[in-house]
């Protein structure tokens, strides 16, 4: 099976039913397959090849996960790259995958044959031909490039497969998250381009919606889990406690069913404040 199958199917399955929200815009399942057609079908009439290099360096957004999609419906290899890094190391990445093409959050001083800054990149989204983007790989070929964390030298690049993709899916869905269903709402508070992007197709296989904050900050998190009654999140052991500690949780009304986290080591005391703090959430480990 093909990553762009799922997405085909999710809107076959939950059409209009949101799949994304961010602020105030949301995009349904349906609208999801179509913009990822739209894009994919658009990197590859800039001359880009199946199992070429793009690399995604976009913040949590709706774009960001259109942009994911798109590279894998069109048979491009996705380099991820995070917006809090540094331009040395997004250059270093760059050009050690050997990326021809980059979208890139309006980030200067980037260089590559090809960059897609935001502007270009809503155009593409908006006017790409409308038709199938299925551009087929191997399941043990490259799907995406994964950088390590480079504390040890470099960081260095691990060829990551649609097989692993799948094979991590489906653990996601038999131990992780095995009760994400049509009607949860994941809060993506942690970055898309780190481990929280790794709940996204649990999410779409079940017809969960991705509910995406931009960037973290405890007390907005609370307000907004609060105001959507998201039933699941993904946090790092540091972010937990930054929302352990803010004054407003003791009057929130949340709705949070599961916690994951990982990341990072975390302290026996902040797993058992939040597990006391929360009551049926399981915190668990990814990472």
């Amino acid at each position: 099976m093909q990553i762009g199958t799922l997405i085909r199917r999710a809107a076959q399955y939950h059409g209009d039913a949101a799949c994304l929200v961010e602020d105030d815009r949301a995009i349904s399942f349906r609208d999801f397959d179509l913009a990822t057609d739209r894009l994919g079908n658009a990197l590859l009439a800039r001359g880009l090849v199946p199992g070429e290099r793009v690399g995604v360096l976009l913040a949590n957004s709706i774009e960001c996960l259109i942009a994911y999609y798109a590279v894998a419906k069109a048979g491009l290899v996705r380099v991820g790259l995070n917006t809090r890094e540094t331009l040395d190391n997004h250059q270093y990445k760059i050009e050690d995958s050997g990326a021809r093409a980059v979208m890139h959050a309006g980030i200067d001083g980037l260089h590559a044959e090809q960059l897609i800054g935001p502007d270009e990149l809503a155009r593409l989204i908006a006017d790409g031909e409308q038709m199938p983007c299925a551009v087929d790989r191997a399941l043990d070929a490259p799907y995406r490039l994964g950088f390590t964390g480079g504390t040890t030298g470099k960081a260095k690049a691990v060829t990551l497969t649609t097989r692993g993709e799948l094979a991590e899916l489906s653990a996601f869905l038999m131990d992780l998250v095995p009760d994400i269903k049509r009607g949860d709402t994941f809060l993506h508070a942690a970055p898309i381009a780190h481990a929280s992007g790794a709940f996204f197709l649990p999410c779409i296989a079940r017809g969960a919606t991705s509910l995406i904050m931009p960037k973290f900050d405890a007390a907005e998190f609370l307000v907004l889990a609060a105001r959507t009654q998201a039933s699941m999140t993904f946090l790092v052991p540091t972010m937990l406690a930054m929302i352990l500690e803010e004054p407003g949780l003791a009057a929130a009304k949340l709705n949070l069913r599961t916690i994951s986290y990982g990341a990072s080591p975390i302290a026996p005391s902040i797993l058992e404040r939040a597990q006391a703090r929360f009551g049926k959430v399981f915190a668990q480990s990814y990472g």
